[in-house]
C-alpha cells in the first residue's frame, strides 16, 4: 500500500512513509498530523491525516505473479492437468490484489473527527 498526499503549496502529489494499517492505529501512535515534505516546493509541513491517501502497491502483486509463474511452468512439466496448475497459477496475484485493494479501501474510508 502506498500512501499519497497533496502538497499545500504547489498542490503536486508526493508520497508519504505510514507503515500503520489505517488512520486509527496512526492516530493512536502518532498523533492526528503527520509531518511531510513535498519534494518539488521542499516544503516542510505538517498534514491532517483525513489528508493522506492510500492506492494499491503494485510490487506484491509483481511478485506473486512472478512466483505463480515459476510454479506453474514447473507444474507442467510434472502433471498433464493443464486446466488446474492455470488456473491455480493465476488465481495468487488476483488474490494478492484482492487483498491490497480491501486494506486501502478500509484506510480510505475511515476518517478521524476533527
Amino acid at each position: 500500500m502506498k500512501h499519497h498526499f497533496k502538497c499545500p503549496n504547489c498542490r503536486s502529489e508526493n508520497s508519504v512513509k505510514i507503515s500503520e494499517n489505517d488512520r486509527g492505529e496512526y492516530q493512536m501512535k502518532k498523533g492526528e498530523f503527520a509531518d511531510v515534505l513535498c519534494k518539488f516546493c521542499h516544503l516542510k509541513t505538517k498534514i491532517h491525516i483525513n489528508k493522506v491517501y492510500a492506492s494499491v502497491d503494485n510490487f506484491p502483486i509483481y511478485i506473486a505473479l512472478g512466483i505463480s509463474l515459476v510454479i506453474t511452468l514447473g507444474l507442467l512439466f510434472v502433471s498433464d492437468k493443464v486446466i488446474i496448475i492455470t488456473g491455480a497459477g493465476t488465481a495468487a496475484p488476483i488474490l494478492t490484489y484482492g487483498n491490497e485493494k480491501s486494506i486501502v479501501n478500509a484506510f480510505n474510508k475511515y476518517k478521524i473527527k476533527e
